[in-house]
């Protein structure tokens, strides 16, 4: 995320975003939400983050009545602008614009902010359709802001029941309905990775276990439905991962399993028999290993003796990043032609 690139960009045209009230969704960390504000004059800006570590990072600069954290937002008044930052996916930016449709008064601006190569030019088309007509576009250091006048709420649905997509797996010998939605890992199917992962978990039983990174829940849930008496954990920090995963959970009837936002292993607890994840590996267009070098790193002190760390990575992912420094006891459980799974005892 180039966020001083976003930062300059949005500085230079952010004055479009006139009124009272402005809804700003999604400030990534390193966007002084002081210096946006700033540029607003006279207005109010509302910061609704679903990413718990984005929303960590601004809440160091902002009031709670400035700022809020979830899947979905519906004032109870309407904005007079919004301004999106641009999330990964198209389906994503769609949900995103409908959502804010809804939330901006008629004739009220929205922008739309990112970088260049992370879909903009898809991101100008989708913006332009949901307003007719763009009247500014401006770009620095390799990102761009554009805005148009809302026309009212389109077609889409306008409801989070309305973008959730639900579908069956089966997994660890037990047959799943999955909810989830644009915007979380995999949306309406279960990933190549996620299942080599769960058929290397048949082997394994648990008392206690951690889904890190739990996307819509499916590791979490096959745990729970698999292994009688398990207490399940599953911790991400996507708001709309957790929403995904908890009715994931519920259309499964399934107790015992706590669905926790988690800046990395903020929101876990500290000792479990398995901790089983499918990291993500990706910023955007550019690949990013911190979530799995975290995970290396400090899944130890989560772990009750005798725990075992099981992670499915691509084969894009360097091998030392799982082999070296950090877990013990390492040994490779499975080697595709795409992904490797692997397994650290301590």
């Amino acid at each position: 995320m180039n966020a001083p690139g976003l930062e300059e960009t949005l500085i230079r045209g952010i004055s479009h975003a006139k009124g009272k009230s402005v809804l700003i969704l999604d400030c990534p960390a390193g966007v002084s939400p002081a210096r946006l504000a700033a540029g607003i004059p006279d207005s109010r800006p509302f910061f609704f983050s679903r990413d718990f570590a984005d929303y960590n990072a601004i809440s160091q600069d902002l009031e709670a009545d400035f700022r809020s954290f979830g899947a979905w937002h519906s004032p109870a008044q309407p904005y007079d602008s919004a301004i999106v930052f641009l999330p990964r996916g198209r389906e994503a930016l769609l949900m995103s614009l409908d959502m804010v449709r809804r939330a901006v008064k008629p004739g009220g601006v929205i922008m739309v902010a990112g970088e260049k190569r992370g879909g903009m030019g898809a991101a100008r088309t989708l913006l332009e359709e949901a307003c007719g007509s763009l009247f500014f576009s401006g770009s620095a250091r390799h990102c761009v802001v554009i805005a148009g006048r809302s026309t009212g709420p389109g077609e889409g649905p306008g409801t989070l029941d309305g973008w959730m997509t639900r579908f069956p797996v089966e997994a660890l010998g037990k047959n799943l309905e999955t909810a989830s939605c644009p915007g979380v890992f995999s949306n309406g199917r279960l990933d190549p990775a996620t299942a080599l992962l769960l058929a290397n978990l048949e082997h394994l039983e648990a008392t206690t276990a951690l889904d890190f990174g739990c996307g819509s829940g499916i590791i979490g849930s096959a745990i729970s439905m698999a292994w009688e008496g398990v207490a399940v954990d599953m911790v991400d920090s996507s708001a709309l991962a957790l929403e995904s995963a908890k009715r994931t959970a519920e259309a499964n009837g399934l107790k015992g399993i706590r669905i926790l936002p988690s800046d990395g292993f903020s929101g876990a607890g500290t000792s479990y028999n398995l901790i089983a994840s499918n990291p993500p590996f990706h910023s955007g267009p550019t690949m990013e290993f911190g979530v799995i070098e975290l995970l290396w790193r400090e899944a130890e002190e989560r772990l009750a003796p005798g725990g075992r760390l099981v992670l499915v990575t691509s084969g894009t992912v360097p091998a030392r990043l799982t082999e070296e420094g950090g877990m013990k006891k390492v040994r490779v459980l499975t080697r595709t032609r795409n992904y490797r799974v692997t397994e650290a005892a301590k």
